[in-house]
């Protein structure tokens, strides 16, 4: 069975091989994931996605995971299996968040799923920020942050595309405020947040269950990073508040 080796990248210092015996499937992938950065030689994981014969396989480290009579499928299966792997094995702190920065650190934009995350993260992308993801976010020993850079689908004139902010970054130098979204019409619109009541809020978002290596680089995370809730109000409102709160955390130079 010949292979062809699809994707050498690492996130959250992980760092997988992909391979297939039909790399052309995997296009749309690998296009989406153009800005992962690359890996040299070895890797921690390598996935094989078998799409002959039928039914598909996908395989990790030699060992089967699932198969699936839909070879169009496996592709997702792929997905979730790596970020399942990404979540348990990162060294890093992996946060359900967007991420971006403005050079001289970066901000966390947290919240339950549908609170606006994305949308906000990629308009504050369009004012000037860089992006570096919108699931996924890895808080590293030295509060550096990294995170998944994947583009995201959407359909124009019928068509599939990917749309990608100007600016790409893989790492940011250090997180500097953590703006925890709140649903629309809750009192306060806006509030500071002590220490310990983000460490409570950032202690949710984790994508798994903290242990106390976890949970330290939590409390040294809050304890250098500014936390404030903001209530939804109209995208461009927000993010100009976001805006304001990196200034007075020094991530912009304009106040």
């Amino acid at each position: 069975m010949a292979l062809t080796r699809v994707l050498r990248a690492q996130a959250g210092g992980h760092s997988f091989e992909v391979r297939s015996d039909d790399p052309a499937a995997l296009a749309g992938l690998v296009a989406r994931w153009r800005h992962l950065p690359r890996w040299g030689e070895g890797a921690d994981e390598i996935y094989d996605l078998l799409f002959r014969p039928r039914p598909a396989r996908l395989v990790r480290n030699g060992r089967s995971l699932a198969t699936e009579r839909r070879g169009e499928l496996l592709g997702a299966r792929f997905e979730a299996a790596l970020y399942r792997s990404l979540v348990l094995q990162s060294p890093a702190l992996p946060i359900h968040a967007a991420a971006l920065s403005w050079g001289r650190g970066a901000a966390l934009l947290l919240g339950p799923s549908g609170a606006g995350k994305s949308r906000l993260a990629w308009t504050l992308c369009a004012r000037g920020a860089a992006y570096l993801g919108e699931e996924h976010a890895f808080v590293h020993e030295d509060l550096s942050l990294s995170g998944f850079p994947r583009a995201l689908g959407f359909e124009a004139e019928g068509e599939p595309r990917l749309a990608w902010p100007e600016r790409v970054l893989a790492r940011a130098p250090r997180v500097g405020l953590l703006v925890f979204l709140a649903p629309e019409g809750r009192s306060p619109a806006e509030e500071a947040l002590e220490s310990a009541e983000a460490c409570a809020r950032l202690a949710a978002a984790l994508h798994r269950i903290p242990d106390a290596r976890d949970l330290a680089r939590v409390a040294l995370l809050c304890g250098s990073a500014r936390g404030v809730v903001l209530a939804r109000r109209p995208l461009s409102e927000l993010a100009a508040r976001v805006e304001a709160w990196g200034a007075a955390s020094g991530l912009r130079e304009e106040a």
